[in-house]
């Protein structure tokens, strides 16, 4: 008897191939989506060993990271101080920024690349301080915050947050473009899930 050699007709391999590909397009949304988690994760947990280090910083010197105009409620850092503080947390970076506010040399902020502390999409974080110490940040100072009146603080000494996955975030609290930002308080830019200013 002959044996019949078994081939894959066109036919069988289109719909192998059409089978995967509806497979593939199934599982990429749930991967990206997951992969966004993770970044958001992670950029919280980032965020909470920064605000770490900033108390720690301040229960050492007893008083906060560039806290040096009392005159306003509170400030945003600038991207230079940003660079300087996270050298001078971490131990990392020029001699200058490592001394210049961290005398004791005292580490306090593990980094991966020296005075380099970046979120999951590669931008600094965003660190707001209350200058005077009434532990009052006012609203203004936070981007993407919703004011229920032009002059609203939130009692805190320290907020920080990232821009998120667009990368982007607008003064004006109902912008679209703030709906992804991760903060280390909650907000209510969509109270249907549940964010709440406390």
């Amino acid at each position: 008897m002959k044996r019949r050699e078994t081939r894959f007709t066109l036919i069988e391999l289109l719909v192998v191939i059409g089978i995967i590909a509806v497979l593939a397009g199934i599982l990429l949304p749930t991967i990206s989506i997951a992969i966004k988690k993770t970044h958001i994760a992670r950029a919280k947990t980032e965020m909470n060993s920064l605000m770490a280090a900033i108390t720690m910083y301040q229960s050492e010197y007893d008083v906060m990271p560039f806290a040096y105009d009392s005159s306003a409620d509170s400030a945003l850092l600038s991207n230079d101080d940003y660079d300087v503080l996270i050298s001078f947390l971490s131990q990392t970076g020029t001699d200058d920024d490592k001394n210049v506010g961290n005398a004791r040399k005292i580490k306090m902020l593990n980094v991966k690349k020296d005075a380099t502390y970046l979120d999951p999409w590669e931008k600094r974080y965003h660190i707001v301080y209350d200058c005077n110490y009434n532990e009052r940040i006012a609203d203004s100072s936070v981007r993407g915050f919703y004011a229920s009146s032009p002059t609203t603080t939130f009692p805190y000494t320290v907020i920080i947050w990232s821009e998120g996955p667009d990368e982007n975030s607008s003064a004006t609290a109902s912008d679209k473009s703030n709906k992804d930002n991760v903060y280390t308080v909650e907000t209510n830019w969509d109270s249907a899930k549940g964010h709440v200013i406390p």
